[in-house]
Protein backbone atom coordinates (compact mmCIF):
# COMPACT_ATOMS: atom_id res chain seq x y z
CA UNK A 1 0.00 0.00 0.00
CA UNK A 2 1.18 3.26 -1.22
CA UNK A 3 1.01 5.96 1.99
CA UNK A 4 -1.29 9.35 1.00
CA UNK A 5 2.43 11.76 1.88
CA UNK A 6 4.43 9.49 -0.72
CA UNK A 7 5.25 10.88 -3.80
CA UNK A 8 7.72 8.71 -6.51
CA UNK A 9 10.41 10.86 -8.34
CA UNK A 10 12.06 9.57 -11.92
CA UNK A 11 14.47 10.87 -14.00
CA UNK A 12 16.02 10.29 -16.95
CA UNK A 13 20.15 10.40 -16.84
CA UNK A 14 20.07 14.21 -17.97
CA UNK A 15 19.90 14.85 -14.11
CA UNK A 16 22.94 14.07 -11.64
CA UNK A 17 22.26 10.76 -9.93
CA UNK A 18 22.73 11.44 -6.93
CA UNK A 19 20.75 15.19 -5.69
CA UNK A 20 18.65 15.82 -2.93
CA UNK A 21 14.45 17.09 -2.97
CA UNK A 22 13.83 19.97 -1.68
CA UNK A 23 11.51 19.67 1.53
CA UNK A 24 9.49 22.06 0.31
CA UNK A 25 8.63 21.21 -3.20
CA UNK A 26 7.82 17.53 -1.68
CA UNK A 27 5.03 18.37 0.31
CA UNK A 28 1.87 16.59 -0.20
CA UNK A 29 -0.21 19.74 -0.86
CA UNK A 30 2.40 20.70 -3.50
CA UNK A 31 1.40 20.03 -7.69
CA UNK A 32 3.66 17.19 -9.00
CA UNK A 33 4.60 19.59 -11.54
CA UNK A 34 5.93 22.04 -9.15
CA UNK A 35 7.84 19.39 -7.82
CA UNK A 36 9.51 17.95 -11.39
CA UNK A 37 9.90 21.46 -12.57
CA UNK A 38 11.74 22.48 -8.70
CA UNK A 39 13.87 18.97 -9.05
CA UNK A 40 15.22 19.81 -12.59
CA UNK A 41 15.83 23.45 -11.16
CA UNK A 42 17.68 22.79 -7.81
CA UNK A 43 19.12 19.28 -9.52
CA UNK A 44 21.30 20.92 -12.11
CA UNK A 45 24.12 22.78 -11.80
CA UNK A 46 26.00 25.35 -14.12
CA UNK A 47 29.11 23.16 -13.92
CA UNK A 48 26.61 20.43 -15.59
CA UNK A 49 23.93 21.79 -17.28
CA UNK A 50 20.45 20.61 -17.87
CA UNK A 51 21.41 17.96 -20.99
CA UNK A 52 18.06 18.44 -23.93
CA UNK A 53 17.20 14.75 -23.08
CA UNK A 54 16.06 15.73 -19.33
CA UNK A 55 13.07 14.33 -17.93
CA UNK A 56 11.14 14.27 -14.89
CA UNK A 57 8.24 12.38 -13.80
CA UNK A 58 6.14 12.86 -10.11
CA UNK A 59 3.49 10.13 -8.77
CA UNK A 60 1.85 11.08 -5.95
CA UNK A 61 -1.00 8.23 -4.71
CA UNK A 62 -4.15 10.76 -5.44
CA UNK A 63 -3.97 14.15 -6.82
CA UNK A 64 -3.19 16.82 -4.58
CA UNK A 65 -6.59 18.79 -3.53
CA UNK A 66 -7.51 22.00 -5.52
CA UNK A 67 -8.81 25.08 -4.17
Amino acid sequence: MWADDRMLILHTDGLPSRWVPAPDACAPAVDPAVTAAVTIRDASSSARPVRDDTAVAVLTPTPPDRP
